[in-house]
């Protein structure tokens, strides 16, 4: 199989894009929007590079892949067929047209495919977070997490999924809508008989995955963003603590393996109006993947039996001795950390913080545009050469794509990480410095294929709380999307169990069925670019004996406490109604005596981003 070109190739290629597109009219007489360095800006994520190239038919994203993995994705059908998918469903307002062309792109002579599509604007879910937080309001981050739920459900009534849903994937809108972009991970029925070629991002994907590939891929990641949004609304302060890392919201994929000790589930199990669900998400993460649905219903299933594999992103200390490691990793999502060594804004619009030597060519952090003016605001300092003086000798980390820069100092390359926002770099206090080196010293120590050992037991689930009462009945935001009635019905529909055309009641949780082929239960393979790291099997006295099932799905809270008495209103509207009977019929007669109508307790919410 032909090598792809790295990103730093595909950089240099579309320089000349009259050259490099000269197999696509399109883009032939297009340009490349450039950064303050000349240099085409470009998104990485996934198994590809996307460029924004704007020619005299339009605004373009193009998206070039970079994976070298020998593994026949098969692109050409795929996209063949969601490309067909889209164009028949214009109502699917949140996806983008896209266009697969095996020869769309030439470098270093050779051609390579591209997918192209007209340029979605909008704002990556994860730097309009860090945006949100600076001034949260509810009302946006409400609209955002209805437009997620709606996209979900529109392509779940399709029978298809978009497989890789996280803060990267994910565009908002000035309107506040959505787009979602990068189809590679799609699924269709059509394309069932390809597999899945991609796991999705490994902070937002149910532990047991793997290469599961159908219509339910996005029922556990759709239902954690949409919860992160709305413990957000709630307390804008969670973002400060558990999120601002460019690699998330506010869950880990440590925190889906074990539910029952992740501080954030400690955290939002607080937020009494979003118990419950809350407490159905740990219920799915403790269950297997096909039990998803149940899970989220609120019905009891059994605690998943597979062995599980923990998928943490790649660590690297940046000092002496990993450059070249780094080097390795272009192209490669990667969380870098170190002490700053140096720091030079060299003219307006760059800022430059290295970890280490530059004429060495050792790590920096880039920061473009405003990313650069906030961070000289934030940290820097006028001086005859402008500095971030009150950045150097900290502790920092930031995590993202690493890029091959080509410096006047050195003859090798420079590995560095662009800053999509000043925020999502990581100031350290001690324990997390001493946190990001014990993962990099396992890395370097485990290697990427540690064997984990097959659970010996597995204790039942523990039995969820019960749902705590909100007494106060003030009114809500109508858009707050998790007080809404209409939501709590639509979730108890939407994740319900399936059922049986001849049962009309739901089917309970299925049990194994026995068979005399033995149960695989070897864990789901992580993509190479994730370490795995083992979990010791649960002790059976964790937890309590396994509970009763809970009974209904249907979301209906406790009512409050109320009078028996009717209000004065309520008595008011009786006599008028009696004295305008009295006055036409001459005759009082009471049909109905109404009664103040309960309402169900509507959780406060303080709030729809290519790689």
């Amino acid at each position: 199989m032909t090598r792809l070109p790295s990103p730093r190739e595909y950089q240099l290629a579309v320089q000349n894009p009259q050259h490099a597109f000269g197999n696509d009219a399109t883009l032939r007489d297009g340009q490349a929007r450039t950064n303050a360095l000349r240099l085409p800006v470009a998104a990485s994520g996934g198994f590809a590079v996307t460029f924004d190239i704007t020619s005299a038919s339009g605004r373009w994203a193009v998206r070039c892949f970079h994976k070298n993995d020998n593994q026949n994705r098969r692109l050409p059908d795929r996209y063949h067929a969601i490309g067909q998918f889209i164009d028949r469903h214009p109502e699917l307002d949140f996806m983008v047209p896209v266009r697969y062309q095996d020869d769309g792109i030439r470098v270093n002579g050779e051609p390579f495919p591209t997918v192209r599509m007209r340029w979605a604007e909008g704002v990556p879910l994860g730097t309009w977070l860090q945006r949100w937080a600076a001034e949260p309001n509810p009302d946006p981050i409400n609209q955002v997490c209805n437009a997620i739920r709606e996209a979900e459900q529109q392509l779940q009534s399709h029978g298809a999924a978009h497989g890789d849903l996280q803060h990267g994937n994910i565009l908002v809108r000035p309107d506040h809508r959505i787009w979602l972009i990068d189809y590679d991970g799609m699924y269709l029925p059509e394309l069932a008989h390809l597999g899945a070629i991609e796991q999705g991002h490994r902070n937002y994907q149910h532990p047991d995955r793997g290469q599961h590939y159908d219509a339910e891929l996005d029922n556990f990641s759709a239902y954690g963003i949409r919860m992160s949004l709305a413990a957000l609304a709630r307390r804008p302060e969670l973002w400060e603590t558990y999120g601002k890392t460019g690699e998330n919201i506010l869950f880990q994929a440590t925190d889906f393996t074990d539910p029952d000790s992740a501080p954030i589930f400690g955290e939002l199990l607080r937020l009494g109006e979003l118990t419950k669900h809350v407490e159905r998400f740990q219920h799915a993460c403790r269950a297997g993947y096909s039990q998803t649905i149940t899970a989220l219903a609120g019905t009891t299933t059994a605690r998943s039996t597979r062995a599980r594999t923990v998928a943490t992103g790649l660590v690297v200390h940046a000092q002496t001795g990993t450059t070249d490691l780094l080097r390795q990793l272009e192209g490669e999502t990667v969380t870098v950390f170190g002490t700053v060594a140096g720091t030079k804004v060299p003219f307006e619009g760059v800022a430059l913080i290295n970890l280490g030597v530059y004429q060495n060519a050792e790590f920096a952090i880039v920061g473009f545009g405003e990313v650069a003016k906030d961070l000289f605001d934030k940290y820097g300092r006028k001086a005859r050469s402008d500095k971030l003086l009150s950045l150097e000798g900290t502790k920092v980390a930031v995590t993202g794509t690493i890029w091959l820069y080509e410096s006047k100092h050195s003859d090798e390359l420079t590995p560095q990480i662009e800053l999509d926002h000043a925020g999502f770099l990581q100031i350290l206090d001690k324990n997390q410095y001493e946190d990001l080196s014990n993962k990099a010293n396992h890395r370097q120590a485990a290697g990427t294929e540690d064997v984990l050992e097959e659970p010996e037991s597995q204790p039942p689930p523990r039995a969820p709380l019960p749902p705590t009462p909100t007494p106060s009945q003030q009114s809500r935001s109508p858009q707050d999307p998790w007080s809404n009635a209409q939501l709590h019905a639509d979730l108890s529909h939407r994740y319900k169990p399936r059922t049986t055309p001849q049962q009309p009641t739901p089917v309970p949780p299925p049990t194994p069925p026995s068979s005399t082929t033995p149960t695989d239960n070897r864990p789901p393979p992580v993509p190479p670019q994730y370490r795995q790291e083992q979990l010791r099997p649960p002790k059976t006295g964790d937890t309590p004996p396994s509970p009763q099932r809970p009974p209904p799905r249907e979301y209906i809270p406790p009512p409050p406490p109320t009078s028996l008495r009717p209000s004065r209103s309520a008595r008011d509207i009786v006599w008028l109604l009696l004295l305008i009977a009295a006055l036409i019929l001459g005759v009082v007669i009471v049909h109905h005596y109404p009664s103040p109508r309960q309402q169900l307790p509507s959780p406060q919410q303080t709030t729809r981003t290519s790689g």
